[in-house]
């Protein structure tokens, strides 16, 4: 029934969500199959230790994580309680009671006393002729599937968000000592200059434009080291420590992983567990609107009673076993209109889960469709950037040797050191973009692996 379900909501959706086509793909390569794709958390596929040690801390520690947890076992006893009422409930009764004999038998000695006292158990039972608890227990299970897609979810966006920041604090590391280096050079170029203005081979302007340069270079830095600390702050709390506790990581940022194979939408959407959760949320009230209709039909009860009653009057004390047994069938007949209402607030409801699942499903599908263009984009970034940092190197050694020669002049040699400083800062930050389009890719595909995580106990 369900799957029925599913492929009439994908039949639904707009014809660029029938196949993930019309997208400019990367060029073939070695690809992970679609199983290891699911299977494997995607900040392991990247091969970096201490990014996988991070995400696991978040994983275990952070509080959103945490808290979607406890909304896991929250909709687990709503479940149950659910399910307790197809069961009878079983009371222990006891009871007792002292009244003058007269207010009992008229006529009687009003000193007289009598006293009743009777225990047994008491049973109340619905018993379930048209399914209405039934179906209300199935729809608060699909509410549980739906609290464990949300909180998959909520742990795959924490596990997203430590691997951007992991690597745009790797990459505001890299920006520190590619100004480190940056400086250096600058200041040695500086005491030349210095030595060729004593000499009369440079001229003033030429010195105080170089510290111009050193000092240009000096100030950047500052900036970049306290990115880098807000950084490694968020990083700490994200993991759930305390902010500056978290361990130095690593200097260079990782490879780009292998790519996952493409699969189908419907793929897609056993794999995400955003898409998961508002499937069972449609399911919950799909199901919901069938108790309001069953809510029409009548409902039979039946209770019953088994124990022993004492009487004492006077010195004289009667022990007997008593039972009772009754049913009682309701059936609705005017309520004015609120069954009826209730049953269009129903499939207005459940409308309105189809069309937000719809809607999901399609935002899902454009997630999965920009990455795989941006990644083709960002690696030709990549490389134009590695070109242009080789090329600038070059640029600038050129520039210094024929400056220093007595060939050139020094605009050459800062035009050439400026850019050579830029295409390196450029180069780190494309590097940590097309990071950042694979963990986008990994993450808008979702994974089974959500499935298996186990909560740490507190």
């Amino acid at each position: 029934m369900r799957s029925i379900r599913l492929a009439a909501l994908l039949l639904a959706l707009p014809g660029a969500a029938v196949a993930q086509a019309g997208a400019t793909r990367p060029a073939a390569e070695a690809r992970l199959r679609p199983a290891d794709a699911a299977r494997l958390p995607f900040w392991q596929i990247f091969g970096d230790e201490a990014l996988a040690e991070l995400v696991r801390a978040a994983l275990a520690k952070n509080g959103d994580v945490r808290a979607g947890w406890y909304r896991v076992r929250q909709a687990d006893a709503l479940a149950d309680q659910s399910f307790a009422r197809l069961l009878p409930s079983v009371n222990g009764v006891v009871s007792a009671n002292v009244q003058p004999l007269g207010s009992a038998i008229p006529g009687a000695g009003a000193d007289e006393l009598v006293t009743r006292a009777q225990a047994g158990l008491e049973a109340d039972w619905q018993i379930d002729i048209v399914g209405r608890n039934t179906t209300a227990w199935q729809a608060s299970k699909y509410d549980r599937d739906a609290a464990r897609g949300n909180r998959d979810a909520l742990a795959l966006s924490v596990a997203t968000r430590v691997a951007d920041t992991y690597f745009a604090l790797i990459e505001a590391e890299q920006q520190v000592e590619v100004l480190d280096a940056q400086l250096e050079i600058n200041r040695k170029l500086l005491e030349l200059m210095e030595l060729r203005f004593e000499s009369a081979a440079a001229t003033a302007q030429e010195v105080l434009q170089q510290r111009q340069q050193v000092a240009s270079n000096a100030t950047l830095l500052p900036q970049s080291r306290q990115l880098a600390r807000t950084l490694a702050l968020q990083l700490a709390v994200l993991t759930g420590s305390e902010p500056g506790t978290l361990a130095a990581v690593p200097a260079v940022l990782p490879e780009p992983p292998p790519l996952p194979a493409e699969g189908v939408p419907v793929e897609l959407v056993e794999a995400r567990p955003d898409l998961r959760a508002a499937l069972a949320r449609v399911d919950a009230a799909d199901l919901r609107s069938s108790v309001a209709v069953r809510d029409l039909f009548p409902s039979l009860f039946v209770n019953g009673q088994a124990g022993w009653l004492s009487t004492r009057i006077a010195d004289e004390t009667q022990t007997d076993a008593v039972w009772s047994a009754a049913g009682v069938l309701s059936v609705p007949l005017f309520a004015g209109g609120a069954n009826l209402a209730n049953i269009r607030a129903n499939r207005a409801a459940e409308e309105a889960a189809a069309a937000e699942y719809r809607q999901l499903a399609l935002v899902a599908l454009q997630e999965v469709e920009s990455a795989w263009l941006r990644i083709g984009e960002q690696r030709a970034v990549v490389e134009a950037a590695t070109t242009q940092v080789e090329v600038g190197r070059l640029a600038y050694e050129e520039a210094e040797a024929r400056y220093l020669a007595g060939l050139g002049n020094y605009l050459a040699v800062l035009t050439a050191n400026n850019a050579w400083q830029q295409a390196q800062l450029q180069l780190v930050q494309a590097r940590r973009n097309l990071l950042g389009v694979y963990v986008e890719l990994y993450a808008s595909l979702g994974g089974a692996w959500t499935i298996g995580l186990v909560p740490e106990e507190s």
